[in-house]
């Protein structure tokens, strides 16, 4: 057997007793906090089921998700940051080892190991357990330094007389210090001059659609001024312009993170774009989307119209905001309006008396009268938990009919937001709603912005 093979063989043994290990005690302190349906509140892969037992991927997940709730408290002071450590380490090795593209290296596969084996001493799993991962982890040790020993010594062609040799000696004219780092990284002025605030970094798009943004959030210029492009994000401004410039693009984005992502800042970039170019704005103006607008092959966009919804600043029981219109009390007739004025909430006018979904037929009249659109729909699970059954179910159906119509007509480009995990969804009303809602935008084409690990 190749030494390859071995090296994964014994981590994917490692992840084995690494499971049998932390089950015991990941059980028992769910249900101490969450008591016999702790289960419901566990954090699996997508696509599990939801009372089934919990893999290993499942467990260092709920530990990771559940930290602060449940596991925390289960370890002394100067054990917590380790334990925190060596879990994320462990959720490493597992989903280094589902997604394999080339073969472990052996430091890779040590620092797997005898995280694992640490994390079991921590949590005082059974000393069977403990053992053999032990055992893994000195067989790997022995297996590397036996290739180390049995490599041969690349011989140097280079003479001990011919070696630069460093002299350092003390007050050498050619040795010049270092210059502090505040004269090679000059900070912004805001920082020097200390006026800025912590909470002004906190990216809130219903601030900024409302008009209640920070200086570096309120225009289109500010925000791309002070925004440094990724390749994600360049990844989703290129789909967001081909769509709107119809020669393709994506017609839904979902855009799924754990919690502090990136989710509302890359919504807010698509914000700028779109409201730069509803204002008549050249978008080549904006730092960084000339580039962008290259990479998507778009030489001329319209100007859309836009549609904001925040489920967290909306309460389930009040109307929805519309500044300078008409009441509205459903999420279908609040988005008729934004996009279509008074011609397009008279389309949706029964739904919205009757507080039904109008479907997808309806809505793709809505979109043909609005023309090019963009709708972003943020924080959707934390708006749903909070309905009653009835208006559960509609306001999830409309969803469903919003993203279908949204591929039926050209330039209409919708984009939502969801939590990672069931742990950020908010309880089990919020826990539905996040499963249904992952299967909606499932059903589209959609682009999805990857989190900073592989988890699926």
């Amino acid at each position: 057997m190749s030494a390859e093979k071995e090296t994964l063989q014994r981590v994917q043994g490692g992840l084995f007793h690494l499971q049998k290990g932390l089950t015991p005690f990941v059980e028992a302190r769910m249900k101490s906090v969450h008591g016999g349906n702790w289960l419901h509140y566990a954090s699996r892969a997508a696509g599990g089921a939801p009372n089934a037992p919990l893999d290993t991927y499942g467990l260092v997940k709920t530990m990771i998700d559940r930290w602060r709730e449940v596991f925390d408290d289960a370890f002394g002071r100067n054990d917590k940051h380790k334990a925190r450590n060596f879990t994320s380490m462990a959720l490493e090795a597992r989903n280094a080892i589902s997604h394999l593209a080339i073969g472990l290296q052996d430091d890779e596969a040590l620092r797997y190991l005898d995280a694992m084996h640490q994390l079991l001493k921590l949590v005082k799993s059974p000393e069977s357990e403990i053992t053999e991962l032990k055992k893994l982890y000195d067989q790997q040790r022995q297996s590397g330094l036996a290739r180390a020993n049995a490599a041969p010594v690349a011989s140097s062609t280079v003479s001990s007389a011919d070696t630069p040799k460093l002299d350092l000696v003390a007050g050498d004219a050619s040795l010049k210090p270092l210059k502090p780092w505040i004269e090679v990284a000059l900070p912004h002025p805001d920082v020097i001059a200390n006026r800025f605030k912590e909470a002004e970094f906190a990216a809130d798009l219903f601030a900024v659609d409302a008009g209640y943004a920070g200086e570096g959030y309120a225009t289109p210029n500010a925000f791309y001024g002070i925004t440094f492009l990724t390749e994600g994000l360049k990844r989703i401004l290129a789909t967001a312009a081909q769509r709107l410039g119809v020669v393709g693009g994506d017609p839904v984005i979902g855009l799924q993170t754990a919690f502090g992502g990136g989710k509302t800042h890359t919504m807010l970039a698509i914000f700028h774009m779109v409201r730069h170019l509803r204002d008549g704005g050249d978008p080549r103006s904006l730092p960084g989307l000339g580039e962008i607008l290259d990479r998507a092959g778009v030489s001329s966009l319209p100007k859309p119209k836009i549609a904001v919804f925040v489920g967290s600043s909306k309460g389930a029981d009040v109307s929805l905001n519309l500044k300078d219109g008409p009441r509205v009390n459903t999420l279908w007739g609040y988005i008729a309006w934004r996009i279509a004025g008074d011609a397009g909430l008279k389309l949706v006018a029964e739904a919205e008396a009757a507080r039904t979904s109008p479907g997808s037929e309806l809505m793709v009249e809505v979109f043909k009268l609005a023309g090019p659109s963009v709708i972003l729909l943020d924080e959707l699970t934390m708006f749903a938990r909070q309905l009653d059954d009835d208006r559960f179910e509609a306001f999830l159906s409309f969803i469903q009919s919003l993203t279908e119509a949204a591929k039926m007509v050209p330039g209409i480009l919708i984009v939502g937001s969801l939590p990672e995990s069931n742990a950020e969804a908010g309880g089990p009303r919020g826990e539905a709603a996040l499963l249904r809602l992952e299967k909606i935008f499932g059903r589209v084409q959609s682009a999805w912005l990857p989190a900073s690990g592989d988890e699926t």
